[in-house]
């Protein structure tokens, strides 16, 4: 039933397109069923040859009334469709041919300059072997068949392909419903028979673009490749019936201006509209990837939390509160692993957050620590270390500092001129150089390590308190 649907199918757009003819009956500027034989070869497989040769025989049977020739151009025309779609499959991956730029691409030069030309060579051939053509018309007649056979590919088999691949085929979004409405809309004031051709109404035909453009960027290829055929429709409607943009004295000329526009209109949309899928398609990976991070590393940072926590209850009560400090610190870390899971932008990170959330972590009873920081996002590759830095040194002032007395940590980020950032942690405290600090205890080696992995210049000033200035690219 299916095959005999696509023979039928076949046969009714080969009798549009060669309603169409004018410098031969045989010889149309724009053949539909090359394109429903390609897609019918991509989503079928080789099982969809005979029905294609079927529509194309009887189509030519009835155009021609010879039985060779009709036999010879069937022939032509079926092995058209099964190199293009052949090829297609091994070089432009068949069914997702339309799905990235390099593809379409392809898909088109195997069209132009491979399949089209067989079904072309064997036409005019068999036309003229049969006497139904004279050799003076040969060149014009290969030539119309070939170019007419890249356009009936290059406007149906990616709207066919795409929309047999689509989740939703009887009722489109209302933004893709918008985009063919606005097509139609175009197609029918620009290129349509029914108003009169002025200069005016040729300039009307750029504004075809714009839906293209819109389905390209926001709707996808599927739109796009639907959009195109919208807009062609009604251009090969307006130049056949002598009106149109492209309407000249000689029908020859008016079929020639046509192609060169469905080609020029349909290829750069579809290779735009890939071009953004792949762009979408590649920020998606990226978010699930920063969201499975994130899924990780909370949970490990919880488990250490936990495992922090069951060690203070098994050490001497003077050290528990060491030990749940380093809990606290821990789950800061986990809130601001928490933003990236939560944020719009899972590829940047809310300084000025992440500072209150280290500010919390490391204030105790006598010492207090504020955070000062404009609304400055980050990357991830930026934000992670600054945000160790900075718990690292808070941590740190709290813990050199103030050995005896209460006082406070103030921890301020800024933008310098240029591209240049600035953090700055200052105490009040005693004083203390960092270089007299063990590394193992004060994890200053941790914070220069972390400062050169943000190709940054860390400073430290001892005297009344404390200073840690670090200047980074930001």
């Amino acid at each position: 039933m299916l095959m005999a649907a696509l023979a039928v199918s076949y046969l009714l757009l080969a009798k549009a397109g060669l309603a169409l003819a004018s410098i031969h009956p045989s010889a149309t500027p724009v053949w539909p069923p090359t394109g429903l034989a390609i897609a019918a070869l991509l989503l079928l497989g080789p099982e969809a040859a005979p029905a294609v040769f079927l529509g194309a025989w009887l189509a030519n049977q009835t155009t021609t009334g010879d039985l060779a020739s009709s036999l010879a151009i069937g022939l032509g025309n079926t092995l058209e469709a099964v190199v293009g779609a052949l090829l297609t499959r091994r070089w432009a991956h068949g069914v997702h041919a339309f799905e990235k730029p390099g593809r379409v691409v392809r898909f088109a030069l195997i069209c132009l300059a491979l399949a089209t030309p067989a079904s072309a060579t064997i036409g005019a051939v068999s036309l003229r072997a049969a006497g139904l053509a004279e050799l003076p018309q040969l060149p014009a007649i290969w030539v119309t068949w070939w170019l007419g056979d890249f356009a009936g590919a290059l406007i149906v088999a990616p709207a066919i392909v795409l929309w047999a691949q689509a989740d939703r085929l009887m009722r489109p979004p209302r933004e893709e419903a918008l985009v063919y409405l606005a097509a139609a809309a175009i197609g029918l004031i620009a290129f349509s028979p029914l108003f009169e051709q002025t200069a005016l109404r040729g300039a009307l035909a750029f504004l075809a673009v714009l839906p293209l453009l819109w389905a390209a960027l926001r709707c996808g290829p599927k739109a796009t490749a639907t959009t195109a055929l919208i807009v062609a429709g009604f251009a090969v409607w307006g130049t056949n019936a002598g009106g149109g943009p492209f309407a000249r004295d000689r029908p020859d000329d008016s079929f020639l201006l046509l192609l060169m526009f469905i080609a020029s209109f349909c290829l750069p949309g579809l290779v735009l509209a890939a071009n953004v899928a792949v762009h979408r398609l590649v920020l998606a990976e990226k978010d699930m990837l920063l969201r499975e991070v994130h899924h990780r590393v909370k949970n490990n940072l919880q488990v250490i939390a936990s495992m922090v926590h069951l060690k203070s209850r098994q050490t001497l009560p003077d050290s528990r509160p060491h030990f749940d400090s380093l809990a606290e610190r821990v789950y800061a870390l986990g809130r601001i692993y928490d933003q990236v899971h939560n944020s719009d932008n899972l590829a940047e990170i809310d300084m000025g957050q992440a500072l209150r959330e280290i500010a919390d972590s490391v204030c105790t009873e006598r010492i207090q620590v504020e955070a000062s920081a404009p609304e400055l996002r980050m990357g991830v590759d930026t934000a992670i270390p600054l945000a160790l830095i900075a718990l690292e040194l808070a941590a740190n002032a709290g813990k050199h500092a103030f050995p005896d007395r209460s006082g406070t940590v103030r921890m301020e980020l800024r933008r310098l001129n240029g591209r240049r950032v600035e953090l700055s942690i200052v105490d009040d405290g005693v004083g203390f150089d960092p270089d007299e600090v063990p590394p193992t205890s004060s994890g200053l080696q941790i914070v220069r390590a972390l400062v050169r992995q943000i190709e940054g210049d860390l400073e430290t000033r001892a005297g009344s308190g404390t200073e840690h200035r670090i200047v980074f690219p930001g």
